[in-house]
């Protein structure tokens, strides 16, 4: 177009020039202008763009990488496939070509333009070994078919448990028992086989309960399943717990061993609430008592809610006769053996609630003795007959006595500290001044313990238990709310 306007410009030249200007230098120049202008070409036309393809397919991928799969195990991944032609396409099913591949598809016969459909492959291998393999996806599409290359391992497949519960029991007082479930998951890719739990020849250790299975009857736990056993500890002393609990089985980290561990203490304080249990005052762990001490047979410390300091029960101790036959009938409330509470030689406390029933007692009645102490120590009451009674405590050959008022059908509180060697009696909170052998010495308000106690002492509550010879001294009435400690918690 640029050419044509151009020969026509020059046209108009040569006839605004007129014939009479022919053969003038003017006219002879623009005469080679027009020629030179005439014989230049111009700019070509840009390209016409070219048609979108009618037929062409894509994928979202051309690998696929599956890493380690466990034989018996499997893992899937998708392909897209997407119609980038403008006609609609043909497809025909996937074809996959390895071992351990297979494939899956949403796609339908055709696929429109513009539109996608997955394609799922899928791992699986039976065995070992590094695996190769391809996805072909086949079609009318001009640039099919389109391959997506496989890769993946077969690994051995192994069960694997692992402990996932804390192994420490803490503490635990000696004569009582602490109960602990450890729990053991298969963290590995297949089911763990014969499965058994044990634990070694510790003495105070049992398995309670136990889902893991035994040597004569094994379990079997499933791959993400778990197995639990309870394990309970009852230590005989004081010391600590130094033991395995092992889980066997076909699993590839067989045997499978947690260590236990814990801490074994003496009570260092007591409390009966005389409920049908005693508590550590310090811990609030719970220990047994044996309700009946002695020999005798009518006379015994029974629980009782007639009277109580806090409204439940109390111990009532009861028995028949009077002087030496009373004696013989005895009872009491025996504590569990406890060397923590150090009666022998070192300070304590012993503070309770008692409570007088009528009647007359011609012989001094035991609150509080010691047995398996190799000489006779004791908390008492003796009854003279009047209102008047000794209250004091033996130790040794030598007993310390208060004069106190003590009124049946009520109760009072009595407490006997020792520390550094001194023995003190705290009557509803007031110290006493003492006396010694029944005579009118007045020693004070502390007397010396002269006499320090042999071999493990145990706390009876309600009778006489001392060295050989002495005869029972039981308790009658309420005894309730017995705090023991080893330490003097009264005196300032």
């Amino acid at each position: 177009m640029r050419s044509t306007l151009t020969h026509l410009a020059a046209l108009f030249a040569v006839l605004a020039f007129g014939a009479h200007a022919a053969g003038t230098p003017e006219h002879r120049q623009l005469v080679r202008d027009l020629r030179v202008t005439a014989t230049s070409p111009g700019p070509s036309p840009a390209p016409a763009p070219s048609p979108a393809p009618a037929l062409r397919a894509e994928v979202s991928t051309s690998t696929l990488v599956f890493g380690s799969v466990a034989a018996g195990q499997s893992s899937s991944q998708q392909v897209v496939l997407s119609n980038v032609g403008t006609d609609t396409l043909t497809l025909q099913a996937p074809s996959v070509s390895g071992s351990g591949f297979s494939a899956s598809t949403t796609c339908g016969p055709t696929l429109a333009s513009g539109s996608t459909c997955l394609t799922e492959v899928r791992f699986a291998p039976t065995y070992s070994g590094l695996k190769s393999g391809t996805l072909s996806l086949a079609s009318n599409a001009d640039n099919a078919p389109l391959v997506v290359t496989l890769s993946g391992t077969g690994t051995q497949a192994s069960g694997a448990l692992a402990a996932v519960s804390s192994s420490n029991f803490g503490t635990v007082t000696v004569g009582s028992s602490a109960s602990r479930q450890f729990t053991f998951s298969n963290t590995g890719n297949a089911p763990a086989t014969g499965v058994y739990a044990f634990v070694g020849a510790v003495p105070g250790l049992t398995l309670t309960a136990n889902t893991c299975g035994t040597q004569a009857s094994p379990s079997t736990v499933a791959a993400g399943d778990s197995c639990s056993v309870t394990v309970d500890w009852t230590p005989a002393a004081a010391g600590a717990l130094s033991a395995s609990l092992v889980v066997s089985s076909s699993a590839g980290n067989s045997p499978s061993s947690l260590a236990l561990s814990g801490t074994a203490a003496y009570m260092s304080s007591l409390y009966a609430p005389f409920d049908g249990s005693i508590e550590d005052l310090d811990t609030g762990t719970t220990g047994t008592m044996t309700n009946v001490f002695g020999s005798g047979t009518t006379g015994t410390g029974v629980l009782s809610s007639a009277q109580s300091v806090t409204g439940g029960t109390s111990m009532l101790f009861t028995s028949s006769g009077s002087g030496t036959t009373l004696w013989a009938n005895a009872g009491g409330v025996v504590f569990p053996q406890n060397a923590g509470l150090a009666f022998g030689t070192g300070d304590y406390t012993i503070s309770m609630k008692f409570y007088r029933t009528a009647g007359t007692n011609d012989y001094s009645s035991a609150l509080a003795s010691f047995k398996n102490a190799g000489a006779r120590t004791l908390l008492f009451v003796e009854d003279e007959g009047t209102s008047v009674s000794f209250v004091g405590f033996f130790s040794g050959s030598s007993y310390y006595a208060r004069d106190v008022q003590i009124v049946p059908n009520r109760w009072y509180d009595v407490k006997v500290t020792r520390r550094s060697g001194q023995l003190r009696i705290y009557i509803d909170g007031a110290l006493q001044n003492l006396y010694t052998s029944g005579t009118p010495t007045l020693l004070g308000t502390a007397a010396s313990n002269t006499s320090n106690l042999t071999g493990t002492p145990q706390l009876v509550v309600g009778n006489q238990a001392g060295g050989a010879g002495d005869a029972p001294r039981m308790w009658r009435g309420h005894i309730d709310e017995v705090r023991v400690y080893s330490r003097d918690i009264v005196t300032p």
